[in-house]
């Protein structure tokens, strides 16, 4: 689940963008959505890009939220 959360974050702009109908507000027909190809990715290697990408990503996200914190304790000490 991992995995296609991230695919289809990476292609919702074409998905969008290809069945999108309106001006201001666009919408998504349910039928158009149904019918649009979604790829078939193995599982190995499914799980080869989360182990080598998300891990990263994590560690990254991990290591934002103890910067912020400490920004955010660092200007509380300022007052």
């Amino acid at each position: 689940m991992e995995f296609y959360n991230i695919y289809f974050s990476a292609i919702r702009e074409t998905i969008v963008s290809n069945l999108a109908d309106g001006t201001s507000k666009l919408t998504i027909d349910k039928t158009s959505l149904s019918e649009y190809l979604i790829e078939y990715i193995p599982i190995d290697i499914q799980n080869s890009y989360v182990i080598s990408h998300m891990e990263k990503y994590k560690k990254a996200m991990d290591e934002l939220k103890q910067i912020k914190y400490k920004m955010n304790n660092d200007i509380l000490s300022i007052l």
